[in-house]
């Protein structure tokens, strides 16, 4: 990676802190300029403008997630240890960056249509990890094979969602100490795989 590569992430790290904390219309570039340790003229160097900057943030994020999934699909295992390691990935991210992503949805009016797009393949992208994964178990006799496996797909997806969000919204949960324990993950992947089998 090129030092100019470095300085981008680091302007993008930068600037998922700073939008996290203050959202999109009152996060100052001279912030996240503070944040990443340099001038605000070097940010403008590297992005047009603020809007420009928080879409490419947006892709930074959801390209690092992206390879997450990509690294569990490719995992070496029972379909139950690679859904079990999806959801341990999701909620660790989800819970990481739920702040970000709540202002990526509030503020999804400053998002542009072509960035919108894009953001839709990347969900797509994320589908069909899901769903090749199914397909291996369905290949392997774990899972049924009259199972149809987008429906399977997007059960597993909203399945690990929802789980996140009860973690993340449980009132009596700290964010330092949501349970990404063994046991809460096992009773949610032995019910979805017992409605798969």
């Amino acid at each position: 990676m090129t030092s100019k590569e470095q300085k981008k992430i680091s302007i993008l790290n930068a600037s998922i802190k700073v939008f996290s904390k203050y959202g999109f219309h009152k996060a100052k570039i001279q912030q996240i300029a503070d944040e990443a340790g340099m001038g605000k003229g070097t940010i403008y160097e590297y992005f047009d403008s603020k809007k420009n900057l928080f879409e490419d943030m947006i892709k930074h994020m959801m390209e690092y997630y992206i390879k997450g999934i990509k690294k569990v699909s490719k995992i070496d295992g029972s379909f139950k240890v690679k859904i079990l390691s999806y959801l341990e990935y999701n909620v660790k991210t989800l819970t990481g960056r739920m702040n970000m992503f709540n202002i990526i949805m509030n503020e999804s009016n400053e998002i542009s249509k072509e960035m919108q797009h894009w953001m839709f393949l990347m969900k797509m992208e994320i589908y069909n990890q899901i769903e090749s994964i199914v397909e291996e178990a369905i290949v392997k006799g774990e899972l049924r094979n009259d199972l149809d496996k987008e429906a399977a797909a997007f059960m597993i997806i909203g399945t690990s969602n929802q789980y996140c969000l009860k973690k993340i919204f449980d009132k009596n949960l700290s964010a330092k100490n949501l349970p990404t324990d063994e046991r809460n993950l096992n009773l949610v992947i032995e019910t979805l795989i017992k409605g798969l089998q």
